[in-house]
C-alpha cells in the first residue's frame, strides 16, 4: 500500500500541468468573482498568461498587454453575456486587486452545466458558543472603546482566554 502523501503530488502534477495559481483561485472562487447568475451561464475554461503571443488579424505576431480569460458560455446566454464583457472583466480583475484580465475569449457550450455541489456547513464548537452566550458584558471592567460591537467581541475574547486557561 503506496502513502497518499507520495501518491498525490504526482497525481495533482498531471491534473494541474500549465495551469497558474492565478487560473486555479480563480476557478475556485468563480462563483462568488461573478455572482450565482452569471456563474449558472458561463464558467472559465482556460486564463492565457499576459504578453502571450497572439496572432493579430493580419496575420502577424503581436504581444498582448494583459490576460486572456476563455470562458465556456452556454449558447443561449451568448448575447447576453457578449453584453455584460466589461462587467465581468471588471470583477474578475477586482478579484484579483490588479487589472491582469484584458480581454474575454467566449467558447459557445450548447448543454447546460451541472450544477455545483453545495457547500457543507461549518460545524461550530458548542461548547465555545454556550461560552460566548454566557459572557455577562456589563461585569467586565469598563473601557474606553467606543464601539459597542467591538467592546462585545473583545469581552466574548476573554471569556475564552478564561475559560481555557480554568480547564488547563
Amino acid at each position: 500500500m503506496k502513502r497518499l502523501s507520495r501518491v498525490l503530488p504526482k497525481l495533482t502534477q498531471r491534473a494541474l500541468r500549465g495551469r497558474s495559481s492565478y487560473e486555479l483561485a480563480l476557478r475556485r472562487d468563480w462563483p462568488q468573482v461573478v455572482g450565482e447568475e452569471l456563474d449558472a451561464w458561463l464558467r472559465p475554461a482556460r486564463l492565457h498568461a499576459p504578453g502571450a503571443a497572439a496572432t493579430s488579424s493580419k496575420g502577424t505576431e503581436k504581444r498582448g498587454q494583459g490576460a486572456v480569460l476563455e470562458v465556456y458560455v452556454q449558447r443561449v446566454f451568448l448575447l447576453e453575456v457578449q453584453q455584460t464583457s466589461p462587467q465581468i472583466l471588471q470583477a474578475v480583475n477586482r478579484y484579483f486587486g490588479f487589472d491582469l484580465v484584458q480581454s474575454l475569449r467566449l467558447k459557445q457550450v450548447s448543454q447546460p452545466f451541472a450544477p455545483r455541489p453545495a457547500v457543507p456547513a461549518k460545524t461550530q464548537n458548542r461548547d465555545q458558543d454556550e461560552a460566548l452566550a454566557a459572557v455577562d458584558l456589563s461585569s467586565l471592567p469598563d473601557t474606553s472603546i467606543n464601539d459597542p460591537e467591538l467592546a462585545a467581541r473583545l469581552a466574548r475574547l476573554q471569556a475564552i482566554i478564561k475559560q481555557k486557561s480554568t480547564s488547563s
